[in-house]
């Protein structure tokens, strides 16, 4: 089917409120055209909103050739395995046992959660995940028809978005991985256990056999996640080109109630530079080691909500695909491999268990409890001591008993007083808005944040249990120097949790706020 047969169908079955955001076209050209030259011309005509590039987003997996003989030499942290699973490698599994999540499956197993994996497709006869494929209930398999109206025929279990066909068939072997790691069997005598172990994992391939794809292409899969009611879409990808097409259809997304889950990047860097973790419709993951240390290709900075593991995990190997090392032989269905790319499937099945036994929870809930609920990263060497990834690691026994959180809806939700990167008068009150539901808050401000995670308070609700929202304090900043940056912090906590947001401005003696 073509873009403009998709377009036709899907905007016919809209609602008005929804024509606006999913409107977007793929326009292709020869490859000598000047694009800046045909971007510009393109924006003349009233009609067109905005033009960009369809840029290219990436698998986020280190390779084997950017280790170091030492790094290629560890095997993953054994750990004594437990009388709870039977998966003979789950003793291999730290990222489960140092984020608690096998405490948590007597709570919750994921049931009921569907979790899309926009990815490079998933190898869906694995003998660790069938069982757990999600099935199109709505859909009558190989006959030829889209029994559902949805626009896709026999879309049975899945779509692959490169192909336009039903087979979302991994052929490089990241989303397999990544797909093992939320939600594979448990307790089947075979191999390892799902985060997850009992959620359905919605493959939609969008990547190629490379481990790319573009932004069109991406938009889609996403689009389609959102419409078929999965609750959850795991994005173990980054680009570092900004895309109008992709945010908005992530914004799409997150207004139909999906969460979508994306990794910090593996560039050892601000997460700034990375596209779509920057954005506020998304919860970005960093990595870390067995140590509990960040690892260290993970990126960082003050966009990253939390941080799980991501070095030496073990999963699943799709079928004739050769990423990652095998193991425990060269000819095992298992592989490990490292990446914030696998750090964020971590968080997909903690959000799943969450969801599981709380249907009704939204995305700023489920970000506050799992942010609010972390342990804190040992330190690591040299700068990385310094980096800043998320409020910690997650603990998912913790998130899961833990519904009593205090929840930060927005913090300075009114740009027209302040906004991110905000230049203010130091003359006038500084006006700090969001929305805060439960708990007390305070307002604290950093001159070397991320890279420190020192803050000096500058104010303190004498309330309990708050819901708020506009404004919550003023602040006297007449005692910043003039044209530093400074990076102010709201902090809300209930029960010894704690949750915040962070923005970043400056000031001077002259002009207002702008």
């Amino acid at each position: 089917m073509s873009d403009a047969e998709l377009f036709k169908h899907a905007y016919k079955r809209m609602l008005e409120q929804e024509k606006s955001t999913y409107r977007s076209h793929v326009l292709r050209f020869p490859q000598n055209i000047d694009v800046e030259a045909t971007i510009s011309a393109l924006m003349k005509n009233e009609n067109i909103e905005a033009v960009e590039p369809d840029w290219i987003f990436k698998v986020q997996v280190i390779q084997e050739d950017e280790l170091n003989e030492e790094e290629k030499n560890i095997n993953p942290l054994m750990l004594l395995a437990t009388n709870l699973v039977n998966d003979p490698l789950y003793k291999y599994q730290y990222g489960l046992q140092t984020t608690n999540s096998d405490k948590a499956w007597d709570i919750s197993e994921g049931e009921g959660v569907v979790i899309a994996v926009i990815d490079t497709g998933v190898d869906y006869n694995h003998e660790d995940i069938a069982e757990n494929i999600w099935v199109n209930p709505n859909e009558i398999p190989d006959n030829g028809k889209d029994d559902d109206g949805n626009g896709f025929v026999d879309d049975v279990r899945g779509y692959d978005f490169l192909n336009n066909d039903n087979d979302p068939m991994d052929d490089h072997g990241h989303g397999t991985h990544v797909s093992g790691i939320i939600a594979a069997v448990k307790n089947n005598n075979k191999g390892i256990a799902g985060v997850a172990p009992k959620a359905k994992i919605l493959p939609i391939k969008g990547l190629s056999k490379n481990g790319s794809g573009s932004t069109s292409t991406i938009a889609k899969a996403v689009y389609y996640a959102a419409d078929i009611g999965a609750q959850i879409i795991n994005n173990s990808w980054v680009g570092l080109d900004k895309s109008i097409q992709l945010e908005d259809a992530l914004n799409y997304s997150k207004n139909r109630g999906t969460i979508s889950i994306v990794a910090a990047g593996n560039s050892s860097r601000n997460i700034l530079k990375s596209f779509p973790a920057v954005l506020d419709s998304v919860i970005a993951v960093a990595a870390t080691d067995p140590d509990d240390k960040k690892a260290y290709f993970s990126n960082w900075g003050s966009k990253v909500a939390v941080a799980a593991p991501g070095y030496n995990i073990v999963s699943l190997r799709a079928k004739n695909t050769k990423m990652g090392t095998p193991f425990p032989n060269k000819t095992s269905r298992y592989i490990r491999a490292s990446g914030t790319s696998f750090s964020c499937p971590h968080v997909s099945g903690l959000i799943a268990l969450i969801l599981s036994k709380n249907k009704g929870y939204e995305f700023s809930k489920v970000k506050s409890i799992i942010q609010a609920t972390t342990k804190k990263p040992n330190p690591g060497q040299n700068h990385d001591k310094f980096r800043y990834i998320g409020t910690g690691i997650i603990q998912t026994d913790i998130a899961l008993k833990s519904k009593e959180v205090p929840v930060l809806i927005s913090l300075l939700n009114k740009p027209e007083i302040l906004k991110e990167n905000f230049i203010a008068n130091k003359k006038s009150p500084l006006e700090i808005y969001g929305e805060v539901k439960g708990g007390s808050y305070s307002i604290s401000y950093s001159t070397d944040y991320p890279y420190s995670n020192d803050w000096t308070e500058i104010f303190k609700s004498e309330e309990r249990d708050i819901d708020r929202k506009g404004l919550l304090a003023n602040i006297d900043p007449t005692s910043f120097e003039d044209n530093k940056l400074i990076f102010i912090k709201l902090t809300v906590q209930k029960n010894g949790f704690k949750t915040y947001a962070v923005t970043k401005g400056r000031f001077n003696s002259g002009s207002s706020s702008k």
